[in-house]
């Protein structure tokens, strides 16, 4: 079954996005919003050993609609043990579709996908990093949903639910944070905290944006990314770094603690440190890198990956930590984004994109069956 599923996902994904720039507009529309509905319910169908889909059922059972859980965003809800706001969201949609637990999972999936999309495309708008009308963007939306799925579709949208929620939140705050409206974005920045409270992290979009240094050179970032590879590796096989890490235990002992995340602490281990995931990061910031679109809003944009990389190794002694960085890295959605309109006819461009989501496809199937 989980087969079926990811090679269905993944051939939708890369026959779209090998073939998107001989659509016309009306074609590129249409086979946008099939492709979101047919993820939408493929991923709404996934099998019951899915990771945490028993858990969130049995959440969903027991949420009553109408029923007054109070309201604290310093705690969770002493019963589900999730955030009030993703309670309340659970209960506003229950009250529509009743006790069908997949339509529930299928709102939610097309819903934040969508939203998801719509704020990176505005975001490239804003930043003037696609020269194209409004009316064409769809060339681009239908390049950062591919990207999208065979990632944040499935290890989100198809197991951590209410982080989905919660990145659509924080893209959006920091949407308004580039057009310099800080009260919406802050507003935001609350919503999403509301619905994950591990999502305090997404200031750090900001921050990156705004206060990371800009290089105009090419070569400084592929300095950069030569020496992430370099560290990265020596994590993974000197002891040089390990009372590096130990320090920073402490830190996340601290910030898990407060945040009622403990499971997270539980998995912090000196052994948890190289996998295929982190692998295929390093290497996707090389690509970015060497097709670097020459506008500092893009480059501030690079910058936020860099630090989610930075992040990356940081963490590297807890299991799980994709969750922690993943509100950085996903910021490479709009940044290929905004490449493909440049490079859309450039072959070995598409053909690191393929093997990209391919090998995207194949770690998350990793995940899916538990065998990470």
């Amino acid at each position: 079954m989980y087969e079926i599923i990811f090679c269905i996902l993944a051939s939708l994904s890369i026959l779209f996005l090998v073939s998107n720039d001989k659509l016309s507009e009306k074609d590129l529309r249409i086979v946008y919003i099939i492709l979101l509905i047919a993820n939408a319910i493929i991923i709404a169908l996934r099998p019951e050993e899915t990771p945490d889909f028993l858990s969130y059922k049995r959440i969903y059972e027991y949420i009553r609609p109408g029923k007054n859980y109070g309201i604290n965003l310093m705690e969770r809800e002493h019963i589900t043990g999730l955030e009030y706001g993703f309670v309340y969201l659970t209960a506003l949609i229950k009250y529509f579709v009743g006790n069908n637990y997949r339509l529930y999972l299928f709102i939610i999936n097309i819903s934040t996908v969508f939203g998801t999309i719509e704020v990176m495309s505005k975001l490239l708008l804003e930043l003037d990093l696609i020269d194209i009308e409004k009316k064409t963007i769809y060339r681009t939306k239908l390049t950062m949903a591919c990207l999208f799925f065979s990632y944040y579709l499935i290890n989100y949208q198809g197991i951590a639910i209410r982080q989905a929620v919660a990145f659509v939140f924080c893209l959006t705050a920091f949407y308004y944070f580039a057009c310099n409206k800080v009260v919406y974005s802050i507003i935001a920045y609350i919503l999403a905290f509301s619905m994950q409270r591990m999502s305090i992290l997404g200031v750090l979009l900001v921050f990156a944006y705004k206060f990371f240094p800009t290089f105009k050179e090419k070569k400084n970032y592929r300095t950069i990314c030569i020496l992430l590879f370099f560290s990265f590796f020596l994590f993974d096989f000197l002891d040089l770094f390990t009372p590096i890490l130990a320090q920073m235990q402490k830190v996340y002992i601290w910030l898990f603690g407060y945040l009622n995340y403990r499971g997270y602490i539980e998995g912090i281990s000196m052994v948890v440190i190289m996998n295929r995931k982190k692998i295929l990061l390093l290497i996707l910031f090389g690509f970015m890198v060497f097709f670097i679109v020459n506008k500092e809003s893009f480059i501030k944009l690079l910058n936020v990956y860099l630090l989610g990389l930075i992040l990356m190794i940081i963490t590297s002694n807890i299991a799980g930590a994709a969750r922690i960085y993943d509100y950085l890295i996903m910021i490479y959605v709009p940044i290929i984004g905004a490449q493909y309109y440049e490079e859309r006819k450039n072959i070995y461009y598409k053909i690191g994109l393929v093997l990209f989501v391919i090998m995207n496809y194949y770690v998350s199937y990793r995940v899916w069956t538990d065998i990470v």
